[in-house]
């Protein structure tokens, strides 16, 4: 399985900064080909992003649970696909805590996922609270439901919201923990992405664990010369990977 390394842009960026950052992230990415990159910009901008990419994927932040309709400011599975998304990540905690996304709708936006053939990429993870409560493991058990049932191919990231954006990050440790306990949920073969205040400076910690398949990547996503590194750096990995087998 390659690493995988996804680019969460989250509500951010101008049109030309869009522009020349997925530029310079298609140019890393085709050299690293042993790398899977995929990146998420905000929805007005996914056909302009998508039209510099082939090395790397091209990914929503989010869909909605309708077809089509009345549903001012939302976009749809059949939408994305036009814009040539392979991917759309689903159940962010900005979207369940901010936005009161719930596993119902989740179930239904994954259901447009299958029918237009776009690979969801779920989001999990627990905040302070919960862990501190003891209530991880039922909390993430909670979440991962949604795809008890599916069928299709989808991608999970472990993203514990208090590491989201605070600077904080599980140890590697912690994570592969967390991601062991995941795979015992979906068993084997299914991508397993850390999330949560990753950059060049933990990324290679992160993705020796045996567990860990990838990084969700969001602010130092943003920053190409970072981004790119850490391109550099799951390549590396995995050379050094190959050459041990």
């Amino acid at each position: 399985m390659k690493p995988i390394i996804a680019a969460n842009w989250k509500m951010n960026l101008a049109l030309e900064d869009a522009r020349e950052l997925s530029s310079g992230i298609e140019s890393v990415a085709q050299i690293n080909s042993d790398i899977e990159v995929i990146i998420a910009p905000p929805s007005c901008f996914l056909t302009e992003v998508g039209s510099r990419l082939n090395g790397a994927a091209l990914s929503a932040q989010t869909i909605s649970e309708f077809e089509s309709g009345a549903y001012t400011g939302e976009v749809s599975a059949k939408m994305i696909k036009s814009c040539n998304a392979k991917f759309t990540l689903l159940g962010h905690s900005e979207r369940r805590h901010v936005f009161f996304e719930t596993n119902q709708m989740i179930k239904e936006k994954l259901e447009q996922c299958k029918r237009y053939q776009i690979t969801p990429i779920l989001c999990v993870g627990e905040t302070l609270e919960e862990r501190n409560a003891g209530q991880l493991k039922t909390v993430i058990a909670n979440q991962l439901d949604v795809v008890a049932q599916y069928d299709e191919i989808f991608y999970i990231a472990y993203e514990p919201v208090w590491a989201i954006g605070t600077g904080e990050t599980a140890t590697p440790e912690m994570a592969d923990k967390a991601h062991q306990f995941i795979k015992n949920i979906i068993g084997e073969g299914i991508p397993i992405l850390y999330g949560g205040s990753v950059n060049s400076g933990n990324i290679d910690g992160l993705l020796t664990m045996p567990n860990i398949d990838g990084a969700l990547v969001g602010g130092a996503s943003l920053k190409l010369d970072e981004f790119t590194k850490m391109i550099e750096i799951a390549a590396q990995i995995e050379r050094v990977s190959n050459e041990k087998v």
